[in-house]
């Protein structure tokens, strides 16, 4: 089973470092970099765009059975390398199975996180029906309705993460409704 490991960039350059290294690092390592990222549509002097940014700014993800010496060394030469997370001594340790679980959620919605689809229960408290917000309930600590985001809060490797996710709205019928 594959690890996952927390490299540290740059923040902004993110895309950049996976760039530079995807080129440097040898196909044998059978590493993954991932940059989990979410879309969110912001509006700008009255006019709407798409802007898509990473949920973890400033941080890399590598998945692997591990990340050897050499690979290490290619990371460290790439511009923007700031550091591994979770060394121990010399070896680098894989994040907790609960980050894990956490990471995994994330980009199980493929290279983008894209629209969570909510409904409000009749005490207003929000339900995710599918997305990336679906099993996230509990963590969501800020729902603003107009923008249609939800704040949600994600400890990730020791350090509380404020993340916004945007969200789109189902009304669902109620079944004891006429004609339902």
């Amino acid at each position: 089973m594959n690890g996952i490991y927390i490299l540290q960039v740059t923040t902004g350059r993110e895309q950049y470092f996976c760039t530079h290294a995807r080129k440097l690092l040898h196909p044998e390592e059978n590493i993954r970099l991932i940059i989990p990222k979410r879309e969110m549509w912001i509006r700008k002097q009255g006019k709407m765009f798409r802007s898509v940014k990473p949920i973890f700014p400033g941080y890399v993800f590598i998945s692997g059975e591990q990340v050897s010496e050499s690979a290490q060394i290619t990371c460290r030469r790439c511009p923007g390398y700031i550091r591994f997370l979770n060394r121990d001594g010399g070896n680098l340790k894989p994040v907790s199975k609960s980050d894990r679980l956490l990471i995994t959620q994330l980009i199980n919605h493929g290279e983008v996180a894209g629209l969570s689809k909510v409904t409000f229960d009749k005490n207003k408290r929000i339900r995710a029906l599918s997305g990336p917000l679906l099993g996230c309930e509990g963590k969501i600590i800020k729902v603003d309705r107009r923008k249609q985001r939800a704040k949600v809060k994600f400890l990730l490797n020791g350090k509380t993460f404020l993340i916004d996710f945007q969200y789109e709205e189902i009304e669902l019928l109620e079944s004891n409704q006429p004609g339902a």
